[in-house]
């Protein structure tokens, strides 16, 4: 007689793991906590999309409110106000110290430390030196240099005041003639003439340059980008110009030459000065400035680029323009 075995009490549960289609898995994090965790980041992703723009406007609002109230007297050191205060009353006292002199520019600070090895009480301020720059006569043909120093003492508060009176040391003069100045452009040989049709494009540059048409300044230049843009000066009733002078850059086969100018310029509602005053050179004010003349040699040359006197070397055709290109 057969006899029937019977299953053991893991057939059961292995029957039943077969046939489910899911099986919880009890290292997974609850299903209601994660809900609830979804749910929060959800408020807060919302409340910092309605938060921001409020909180940009606080930020912004404050950082005025700083710089409206913020005092103008920290961009300048107590020293030198103390100091250049001293300078002002010391430079308006009668008789004067320095006839005819006025501040040029303030220069600097130099700290006065204790001896080395200093071990006494400890110092209830600091000591500086203020230094200034100052020129008599400036409106003269030979206006003289002068270095000025005041000494200042800075408490531990911020507070300063000058120690003592201002003194003041003549600087160094060049005479005139005692060194050869050379010309305008180190390196450069120059000379003081050009051939005729360099002249005449020099004079209708500037001419141009002084029309207050840009259109007309565009052309005379000669620049063939369309999308170029030259400002010419408006205003201006009268101009001529020197040419003091002259030097080829850059390689020979280029036949650029750069040329330094004297201009006279005379502006609307401006008189020109009495016939008693002029010179050989502009009877106005100087005015200098290096011009860049391409085709120098050739029957027609052209001005193309213009800057402050000694640029001359470094000009490019058409640096001057406005716009893209």
């Amino acid at each position: 007689m057969t006899q029937r075995r019977r299953p053991t009490p893991a057939e059961p549960f292995l029957d039943w793991y077969e046939e489910a289609e899911e099986v919880p898995n009890p290292a997974l994090p609850d299903g209601r906590r994660l809900a609830r965790r979804q749910a929060w980041t959800r408020r807060c992703v919302k409340a910092s999309v309605l938060l921001c723009p409020v909180l940009l406007i606080a930020a912004l609002a404050a950082i005025t409110h700083t710089q409206r109230h913020t005092p103008q007297a920290v961009l300048s050191s107590p020293q030198r106000a103390a100091a250049t205060i001293a300078v002002d009353q010391w430079l308006a006292e009668r008789p004067s110290p320095l006839p005819g002199a006025s501040l040029l520019s303030y220069d600097g600070t130099t700290e006065v430390a204790p001896p080395k090895g200093y071990k006494g009480a400890p110092l209830t301020f600091r000591a500086a030196i203020e230094t200034f720059t100052l020129v008599t006569h400036p409106q003269s043909t030979s206006p003289a240099i002068w270095y000025v120093g005041v000494e200042v003492a800075i408490g531990r508060h911020g507070g300063a005041v000058a120690l003592s009176g201002p003194s003041f040391l003549p600087a160094s003069q060049a005479t005139s003639g005692s060194w050869d100045q050379g010309g305008p452009w180190p390196g450069l040989a120059s000379t003081s003439s050009v051939s005729g049709a360099v002249q005449t494009v020099v004079n209708n540059w500037l001419s141009a340059y002084t029309s207050g048409n840009d259109a007309e300044l565009h052309l005379a230049v000669g620049d063939p980008s369309p999308t170029h843009t030259y400002v010419a000066l408006s205003g201006v009733a009268a101009a001529s110009d020197v040419v003091v002078a002259a030097a080829p850059v850059g390689k020979a086969t280029q036949d650029e030459l750069i040329v330094e100018v004297e201009l006279d310029l005379l502006w609307d509602h401006e008189r020109e000065p009495p016939p008693s005053q002029t010179t050989s050179g502009p009877p106005g004010p100087q005015t200098t400035m290096d011009l860049l003349v391409a085709h120098a040699s050739s029957a027609a040359p052209v001005v193309v680029a213009w800057g402050p006197p000694g640029s001359g070397p470094t000009l490019r055709p058409y640096e001057n323009a406005l716009g893209g290109g």
